[in-house]
């Protein structure tokens, strides 16, 4: 079976999309850490919460009530009581952050935010 280049790049194309759509590729890597590239990005829906310990504290918690301390350049545009919020994350588990008050994730994209 012979395969010409144009078909070829056609099921390269259509491939890429669906990796890309199906998160295996984040839509913007740009502010995420290099290192981060093994943990793929994840949709999580929320309520943003301040939390007044070592400083002060933001938490993203969901309906299921897990909890994640976020980190990235677009972060202070969710620092908003009771803001609701569907965001692209990647989780870091690795990293500590000072209130210790959820799992650590890297911002990478704001997808949807609703004052409540």
């Amino acid at each position: 079976m012979v395969i010409n280049k144009r078909t070829l790049q056609k099921i390269v194309v259509v491939s890429l999309l669906l990796l890309l759509l199906t998160g295996m590729l984040p839509a913007e890597r740009s502010e995420a850490d290099p290192s981060l590239v093994t943990h793929p990005s994840i949709v999580v829906e929320g309520k943003m919460h301040y939390i007044a310990i070592e400083g002060g504290c933001w938490v993203l918690e969901t309906s299921f009530g897990k909890k994640y301390q976020l980190h990235g350049a677009q972060v202070k545009q969710l620092h908003v009581p009771d803001l609701k919020v569907m965001v692209r994350i990647i989780p870091t588990p690795d990293r500590y952050t000072a209130c210790q008050m959820g799992e650590s994730a890297q911002l990478v994209q704001i997808l949807r935010m609703t004052k409540m």
